[in-house]
């Protein structure tokens, strides 16, 4: 192991963390993108919903709010998402009959990633956690083949970035920040990841050895 684990870490975690920000499905056909917990909807910076809709099971489709005549379902929306997401979908243009979902670029008109749009996304995180991604020191992060979400589930966790509700409040989104598994406490990423009594039992069943 190098000595100096915690900066590797870091610099991969930045790598991961220009891409995310910048790459989100655009919706064809609905049927390869999961409504809950992928990033589809054309707003920076998670491109995800802020709430999961009422009533629709966690692994419904995209495809599942679309109409047979390829329209978006007006009223299913409305009545399932929170007002904010809903007013983003019904925004999203459906495009031709036949059309594939697919990953694009969202900074770029063609849906290609460029230099010079990532370079950008780095210099902003930089700007917004003080930490400078877009430095020499970091060259090396491109030639990483890291497993992407955990990197950078944990780096958003170390710069408590998650989407958790006391940040989706703190942004200004109304919602209840109390944690939705215990009920116990706000949901912060301390709390999400360690305190909750649903977090611990996870850590306590889990079959890392440096966790016991």
């Amino acid at each position: 192991m190098s000595s100096s684990p915690s900066f590797t870490w870091r610099s991969l975690l930045a790598a991961r963390e220009i891409l995310v920000n910048g790459l989100r499905w655009k919706v064809g056909d609905g049927h390869t993108i999961p409504i809950c917990g992928q990033p589809w909807l054309p707003r920076p910076t998670t491109f995800q919903l802020i709430l999961n809709p009422q009533t629709l099971t966690t692994n419904a489709r995209v495809k599942d709010i679309i109409t047979a005549s390829r329209e978006w379902n007006t009223e299913l929306i409305k009545s399932e998402f929170h007002p904010y997401d809903a007013e983003c979908i019904l925004g999203i243009n459906l495009g031709d009959a036949g059309d594939q979902d697919e990953l694009v670029w969202h900074y770029d008109k063609q849906g290609k990633l460029s230099v010079r749009t990532a370079y950008h996304i780095a210099r902003t995180i930089s700007t917004e956690v003080g930490v400078s991604y877009a430095s020499p020191s970091w060259h090396f992060i491109w030639k990483s083949k890291a497993q992407p979400k955990v990197l950078l589930f944990a780096w958003k966790a170390s710069r408590n970035a998650l989407s958790t509700m006391s940040q989706l409040r703190h942004r200004g989104v109304k919602v209840d920040d109390v944690c939705s598994r215990c009920l116990m406490e706000g949901e912060d990423a301390e709390h999400a990841l360690f305190s909750c009594s649903f977090a611990r039992l996870v850590w306590a069943i889990s079959d890392l050895p440096w966790l016991h």
